[in-house]
């Protein structure tokens, strides 16, 4: 919006329609913020020690469930017309994002239906399942490495 003749005498003009979107001026005000902002934080170390605390036990959370649990994506076969993902604890021959067919894969080259049944019943014999959740796609095809198998 163009100054008016009032606002030419007066020196001012529309402030919200000169600078809301004047990028050189965001730019300013964010860069004079974040200047801020480290400088009440920059020299105090009992913050910076918190962050640090924080993110390695963040680290080691994440970890721990990597190297602990399974995500176990069973795919919709026969009974299960919907198909699983379950979380258990991981077992010898699992991986993190796992399933029967992707075992059946490492294991003998290929998938049967024999084969995906061996699996399912040597993984959720022992197994404690932590938690169900409804079939994901994308999970199951993380576990066969971007294959697709038929029922």
């Amino acid at each position: 919006m163009p100054p008016t003749e009032e606002s030419a005498e007066l020196g001012t003009q529309d402030v919200q329609s000169s600078y809301i979107w004047d990028l050189p001026s965001i730019s300013l005000f964010v860069t004079h913020y974040l200047a801020e902002r480290l400088r009440g934080n920059h020299w105090n170390p009992g913050m910076k020690a918190k962050r640090l605390i924080g993110m390695a036990v963040v680290a080691v959370v994440c970890v721990t469930v990597y190297t602990q649990l399974t995500v176990f994506v069973i795919p919709p076969i026969g009974v299960l017309a919907e198909g699983k993902t379950i979380i258990i604890p991981r077992q010898g021959s699992t991986q993190f994002i796992d399933s029967p067919d992707g075992m059946c894969e490492r294991k003998n080259g290929g998938v049967s239906l024999l084969c995906r049944g061996f699996a399912i019943a040597s993984v959720l014999r022992d197994a404690r399942i932590l938690v169900r959740l409804p079939y994901s796609s994308t999970l199951y095809s993380i576990s066969t490495g971007g294959k697709s198998y038929d029922r």
